[in-house]
Order: structure tokens, then C-alpha cells, then sequence
């Protein structure tokens, strides 16, 4: 959960005779009200995050930093998520930051995408204030901006607190959200590894320099698809030296996000009810659907980016509410109802963009908002993992493993091969 959200401006008088920089407070909202993000947020870590962007290789908008930092603090012991406005050229305008607080145990990446779009639009509000930003304060113009800064904190903290209590379609999401996840399934799909072995292979591949397996594996472990435990190794013959000893990480689930045709739509059609009562309406929603089923073939997603389109869309609170009223019902296009906080226009537009939605006219001419595929996430008994783990029990294959490390795995897909887990 969340502690709260917190925006700040860097200010620093070049022409001063003594230069002092320092930080302002333009906006803050805490999830608690024993909680003060100003006051977990001490002076000392504002510099050490302040001094990790502008440490950063690259900037936005001409300016310098690194934009994008998580960490944690050192004096209150939480995590942060921060983005830097960057340093603007030939400009007075103040830097910013706009952070988000978090507890030490949670994952980044869950709220990246709607940080990315606060921070986007708190700039943009700043922004209105030019460079001489304190001559404005108390005007109306300033009063303004800062109201639309605090309510539009407070709904992406109600956000945030939302994408804590995940369901188990979020959760499978969440692994194909992060490149460094699918990575790992990737890995585990080819058979037990070593806990040590598999943070080497995240580094080497400069997917994350300091991977944080535990948080990595989180979303793993909240779905049940791997089991961890301990091998004790054993002697080699030939140096005395113990071989294969650590923990394990063992995969005794696939998963899959695809999508499939709107089962209860398609339910909805055999009613007959409006607006399935039009003939020639439900005729040109069934070529649709027939129509895109017929080209779509999950298996060409190789790379995974369709199921990484189809997690954002779980993974928006928002987007999300509106799938799930899509799949039990049709709307005109002019009654869509609100969901949450967010624009439904620009909702509907991005789900009619991915082929989610499509829009088809009724005998009056007007737009109805049908649900065309459906993202569905699957979980399978992973098969191919027995030859995978005997081709690897040959002393000369790429990848060896030990007999009882191999029997282990053997003994966990055993355990799990009739579990069914609905979503």
C-alpha cells in the first residue's frame, strides 16, 4: 500500500550572493492520516534522489537527468518512485519531482504506467506557471493550478490503492507487464535453476542491474506457479568440491494471456434481446468477431507484445472496470458509462485501437460499443518441462542438472498436475 504522494520544486538562485538551494512542497495526500509523506520524505533523502537523476545518463524535453528512479530511502526506511522533470536549458523554471512513497515489500513496476501519466500531466500544469512562479502565488491562476495538482493526487493515490488487491487475471498481467519477468518465465520454462543462477542471468542480459528477486518473483508466488526449495548438491568425484548446492526455483505452472471471443456477448446474441433483436446488427457483429478470430493466432506472439498490450489494459484500473462492463453488456456509444476518474472517451478510443472493442451501427445509424476479444489469462500444466529436464539430466547437455534436483522438479509437477485454478 501506498503511503502517499508528494510533489516537489528544486529552486536554486544563481545570482545570489549565497546559493542555497531548496525544496518546496507544490502538492501532497497521504493514504493515512497518522502518515505525513512531507515529513517520511527527510531533506537529506530529497538530495540523494535529487542527485541520483541528475546523475543520470539521459533527460526529456532538452533537459538533463535521468527522468525515472526507485530506490529507497534512508532515514524512513520506505521505498520511492520518482520522476524528474529534468534541468530546462536557457530557462528559469523550477525542477520537479513527482514521488510516490510506497511500502519497502511492494513492486515498482505496478505502478509505473499511472505514475508515468501523473507526472505527465503535474507538469504539464506546473508547467502554466512559467519560469516566475513565485510572483504567481496567491493569484488565481496559481490557486488554479494547484487545485487540479492536489484532486488529481488524490484520484491517482485512490488508484494506486486499487492496484494492491489484485485479482488473479491482474496478477498474471503484472508477469507479462515487465520485460525482466518474462524473462524469467522464459528461463524457468526450460527447467529448475538455481536462485543465484537465475539474478547472474538477469544481470548479464542488462535487463536490471541489482535484481530484486524476491520482488520479481512475487507475482510468481501469488499465483502458485513455481515452488522454491533447497538442494543439498553433491561431491564431485573428481575435485571434492559440492556441485548444485543452493535454492531452487522449480515451474509448475504455465500461464498465458490471450484473447478469446466474448463468451457472454455471444450468449446475449441467442437472447435476441435489443440490440440483438436487429437482424442485420447482430449479423455484422458476428462477421467481427468471426472476421478477427479467424487471422488472430496466439501462438504468432512470439515476442509477447500483444500479451503485454492485453496486461496494461488489466492493469488500468479504470480500462479494467470498463472490459469488465463490456463483457456483460452492450452500450451506445453516446450512454457508455463513466468508470472511476478517467476520460472514457480516451478509454474507449485505446481498447477500439488494440481490436477489444469495435463499433457497430444499428438501423438508426448510431454506434454501439461491442466487446470484440476478450484478454483471458490461462493457466496450463507445462508439459514440455519433462523432456526439458531429461535431455538436462545428461552430464554433457548445455545446462546439466543433478538426478535430484531433476526428481525434485519431477516430484512438484506430479503434485501439481491435476490443480485447476479458475480466473
Amino acid at each position: 500500500m501506498p503511503y502517499g504522494l508528494i510533489i516537489l520544486s528544486y529552486r536554486i538562485d544563481l545570482d545570489a550572493e549565497e546559493i542555497e538551494p531548496k525544496f518546496v512542497v507544490e502538492s501532497k495526500d497521504n493514504m493515512e492520516e497518522d502518515v505525513d509523506v512531507e515529513k517520511m520524505f527527510s531533506l537529506d533523502d530529497r538530495f540523494r534522489v535529487y542527485y541520483a537523476h541528475t546523475a543520470g545518463e539521459s533527460g526529456a524535453s532538452g533537459g538533463t537527468g535521468a527522468g525515472y528512479y526507485t530506490g529507497r530511502l534512508r532515514d524512513s526506511r520506505c521505498s520511492i518512485i520518482s520522476y524528474y522533470s529534468g534541468l530546462m536549458k536557457d530557462s528559469k523554471k523550477p525542477e520537479y519531482l513527482v514521488c510516490a512513497l510506497i511500502q519497502p515489500d511492494e513492486s515498482f513496476d505496478i505502478f509505473k504506467d499511472i505514475m508515468e501519466e501523473y507526472r505527465n500531466e503535474a507538469i504539464r500544469l506546473l508547467d502554466k506557471l512559467g519560469d516566475n512562479d513565485d510572483k504567481l502565488i496567491g493569484t488565481k491562476l496559481w490557486k488554479e493550478v494547484h487545485d487540479k495538482l492536489d484532486s488529481t493526487l488524490k484520484y491517482v493515490l485512490f488508484q494506486m490503492s486499487r492496484l494492491v488487491n489484485l485479482n488473479n487475471e491482474q496478477k498474471i498481467a503484472m508477469i507479462f507487464n515487465s520485460l525482466e519477468r518474462i524473462a524469467i518465465l522464459r528461463k524457468l520454462a526450460q527447467g529448475p535453476i538455481a536462485k543465484e543462477k537465475l539474478r547472474e542471468f538477469m544481470e548479464q542480459t542488462a535487463l536490471t542491474l541489482y535484481p530484486n528477486m524476491e520482488l520479481l518473483l512475487k507475482p510468481f508466488v501469488a499465483c502458485d506457479l513455481i515452488r522454491q526449495d533447497w538442494s543439498k548438491g553433491e561431491k564431485d568425484a573428481k575435485t571434492g568440491r559440492i556441485k548444485g548446492r543452493g535454492e531452487y526455483i522449480y515451474l509448475v505452472k504455465d500461464i498465458s494471456l490471450i484473447r478469446v471471443p466474448p463468451e457472454e456477448m455471444l450468449k446475449k446474441v441467442k437472447e435476441k434481446k435489443s440490440p440483438f433483436d436487429d437482424k442485420d446488427f447482430t449479423k455484422a457483429y458476428l462477421s467481427s468477431i468471426q472476421d478477427y478470430f479467424y487471422k488472430y493466432n496466439p501462438l504468432d506472439d512470439l515476442d509477447y507484445k500483444d500479451s503485454g498490450d492485453l496486461a496494461k489494459i488489466l492493469l488500468d484500473p479504470d480500462t479494467y472496470d470498463f472490459l469488465v462492463l463490456l463483457r456483460f453488456r452492450a452500450y451506445p456509444k453516446k450512454k457508455i458509462p463513466k468508470v472511476g476518474y478517467g476520460e472514457t472517451n480516451i478509454i474507449l478510443k485505446k481498447l477500439v485501437d488494440l481490436n477489444i472493442v469495435t463499433l457497430i451501427k444499428d438501423k438508426k445509424d448510431e454506434d454501439w460499443v461491442m466487446l470484440l476479444s476478450d484478454p483471458h489469462a490461462f493457466m496450463l500444466f507445462p508439459e514440455y518441462l519433462l523432456e526439458n529436464i531429461r535431455q538436462r539430466l545428461d552430464p554433457q547437455a548445455v545446462d546439466p542438472i543433478l538426478k535430484q534436483v531433476a526428481l525434485q522438479h519431477l516430484n512438484y509437477l506430479e503434485g501439481t498436475y491435476y490443480e485447476k485454478r479458475e480466473f
